[in-house]
């Protein structure tokens, strides 16, 4: 296997311990890609990946906020919540309108495990997730334990709609591009879904960093940023001919996805880039941002990560507590260590 791709940083330590994986910045340096990830992305990328030097290539790059829909905002006369108090009088409003407030691929488990970080994240600051994956901070500090009632609050209100956790992410995507559902957590990878014919919902649409929390350390305008699956490469299967082929990928990638897809990434753009409608609602939200948080399991060991998606359906849906989720997930750290 000459490529594959791996989501998980204990298989990237792994696999840089024992040589498996060629260095991406001999390739850059070899075959004049060294510009083609700007710094800034290239120090994000060894921050979250924890070496030393560049092993991964990000297949995306992504802001993870609330897309909502501006037509169903307007008609019922709600403003963008900056404040989870705000944000909460929204989601009651709609529901008492018969408008499903949010939806939540659950089937799928990260979604649910998302909005749990972003809480967190505006609760403790960015470092919360950061400090509890290095085992620093317990998974039921309170800046957790506020996350988790918080979410199973929302399940029980309803604001979720029927079945959370049997949705799927085709049908989240449907129930939101309909018009039936006013808001979806989601990343700027979603401008594809956007831009196409399954959308029925047109230009209809905005998008807001999660809310801040009453007396929180997060900071207003906080995206997750993320970077998708990681690309790897064989180090034993590795030759020139293949170099000469990611360097090029490299130069090119980030034209090509704005050309076909509108979709931002992590890679340097040739020119300026004439961007459709949705990509520069993710533009503007950009511009507003003041920091970046990471998502719950960018450096969870599997173990943990399999504790979390488990256990979080049943938090949603108020089949366990917030303090028996936090227990379970010190204990899948503990027994990791």
């Amino acid at each position: 296997m000459e490529e594959f791709c791996t989501g998980t940083q204990e298989y990237i330590e792994t696999y840089v311990e024992q040589g498996w994986l060629k260095s991406i910045d001999e390739v850059m340096n070899d075959f004049g890609a060294e510009d083609a990830l700007a710094a800034e992305k290239r120090t994000a990328l060894l921050d979250l990946t924890k070496q030393e030097a560049l092993y991964v290539l990000p297949c995306d790059q992504s802001i993870e906020g609330i897309w909502y829909n501006t037509e169903l905002f307007e008609q019922y006369d709600l403003e963008v919540p900056e404040t989870m108090d705000d944000f909460m009088e929204v989601c009651e409003t709609l529901l008492e309108n018969d408008v499903q407030p949010m939806v939540c691929p659950g089937k799928e488990k990260w979604p649910i495990t998302r909005l749990i970080g972003s809480y967190a994240t505006m609760a403790g600051g960015v470092d919360a997730l950061v400090d509890a994956n290095n085992g620093d901070l317990s998974w039921g500090d309170d800046v957790f334990l506020q996350a988790y009632s918080w979410l199973a609050e929302m399940g029980e209100k309803g604001y979720f709609g029927q079945g959370v956790t049997t949705v799927d992410t085709n049908t989240a995507n449907s129930l939101f591009l309909s018009g039936k559902a006013a808001m979806y957590y989601n990343g700027s990878w979603f401008t594809s879904n956007l831009n196409s014919e399954e959308n029925q919902i047109d230009e209809n649409v905005g998008m807001f960093a999660f809310p801040t929390v009453d007396g929180g350390k997060g900071e207003a305008n906080t995206f997750t940023t993320s970077y998708g699956m990681y690309w790897c490469f064989n180090s034993g299967a590795y030759d020139d001919a293949e170099g000469e082929w990611m360097a090029y990928l490299l130069k090119n990638y980030g034209d090509v996805a704005m050309e076909l897809q509108g979709r931002l990434t992590a890679y340097t753009l040739s020119s300026e880039p004439e961007v459709d409608y949705y990509t520069n609602v993710v533009l503007e939200a950009q511009e507003k941002q003041t920091g970046s948080g990471v998502w719950p399991e960018y450096a969870m060991v599997t173990s943990v990560q399999d504790a979390e998606y488990s256990n979080a359906q049943m938090l949603i849906l108020n089949q366990i507590t917030p303090e028996a989720y936090g227990e379970a997930m010190d204990a899948a750290m503990s027994s990791a260590q």
